[in-house]
């Protein structure tokens, strides 16, 4: 191969993704490098070599000229380049020897698979992306103080609250832009990113919806309502009985009734996680216990919705 030509190939910007032909109900896939690698051997990489071999199998009135230059054009990676199906049939005539050479006839059915699937990984990428947003909204309910400081920034007068709900909207216009064309999925990603809203703005713990505490039993381990059975049990009978009133109006009642099994299960909890802290010297606070269930909620919460993203291989 003469060093021009071989310049030449080294020029070329390789599509290595194979091309698909749909024509009268049959598919194609169009192997490029194939294609690339023939031309190679043949050292007729130059629109001139390449307008001689086409000349070869195709002697008709037609000049070649304008096709050769349009292969090359494309072969170099210009993606507003076309090459039809029946150049590619000429190109396997020439460099190959049947017009089928860099062709693979292909099931249509095949095809649809691979197209479904590669929107379900897109699919599922995106979601992801929205998952990972709310799951560092979430992280930061430590270090934000119950989100009414912006982390790093407790010194300056930032508005907290305009700053998380700048932070969700973000992620509400994304799953609203994403998944236009998926109404199902988008509502239950805006389910989802409603229910972080919640949580965000209820400065409170545990400060979840109801749906999230179903998903989650243990998260329902942080609410008041044990501490104030435990401490003042008094207070806890009255506000059960609905006796915490002003002008007959219920100054504080609880979420729910923990049962005595509640309890047990409640302690062992802790006591496992406190086992935990001390064998492993993590020192951990209790905030961030309560974040770490949080943000197990949460993965639950995408498991419920969308199982399909945690199948098992």
């Amino acid at each position: 191969m003469a060093k021009s030509e071989v310049r030449s190939m080294e020029e070329f910007i390789i599509k290595k993704d194979k091309k698909l032909y749909l024509k009268n109900n049959k598919a194609y896939f169009f192997d490029v490098v194939k294609l690339v690698e023939a031309m190679a051997k043949r050292s007729q990489v130059s629109t001139a070599t390449i307008q001689d071999a086409l000349e070869l199998v195709a002697k008709d009135e037609n000049s070649k000229e304008r096709t050769a230059s349009r292969i090359k054009s494309f072969l170099r990676g210009n993606d507003d380049e076309i090459i039809g199906l029946n150049t590619v049939r000429l190109l396997g005539l020439a460099y190959g020897g049947n017009e089928m050479a860099f062709l693979e006839e292909v099931e249509i059915e095949t095809i649809t698979q691979a197209l479904m699937e590669k929107e379900n990984n897109r699919c599922s990428a995106q979601i992801k992306e929205i998952y990972r947003m709310l799951y560092e909204i979430l992280y930061e309910i430590d270090e934000s103080c119950n989100y009414n400081f912006v982390p790093g920034k407790e010194t300056e007068s930032i508005d907290a609250f305009a700053y998380y709900e700048k932070r969700i909207d973000a992620v509400r216009n994304l799953a609203n832009t994403k998944f236009l064309d998926k109404r199902q999925i988008r509502q239950q990603l805006i389910q989802i990113i409603d229910e972080t809203e919640v949580f965000v703005k209820s400065y409170s713990i545990p400060g979840v919806v109801t749906r999230w505490k179903e998903l989650n039993k243990r998260i329902k381990y942080f609410d008041a309502v044990y501490d104030i059975c435990a401490e003042n049990y008094k207070l806890y009978k009255a506000v059960c009985n609905r006796e915490v009133t002003i002008d007959n109006l219920i100054l504080l009642k609880f979420d729910f009734l923990p049962t005595e099994r509640d309890f047990e299960e409640r302690a062992k909890y802790f006591a496992n996680i406190v086992q935990k802290v001390d064998d492993d010297n993590l020192q951990y606070s209790y905030e961030k216990v309560f974040r770490n269930e949080l943000l197990v909620t949460l993965e639950k919460v995408f498991e419920h919705d969308f199982p399909d993203l945690f199948m098992k291989e």
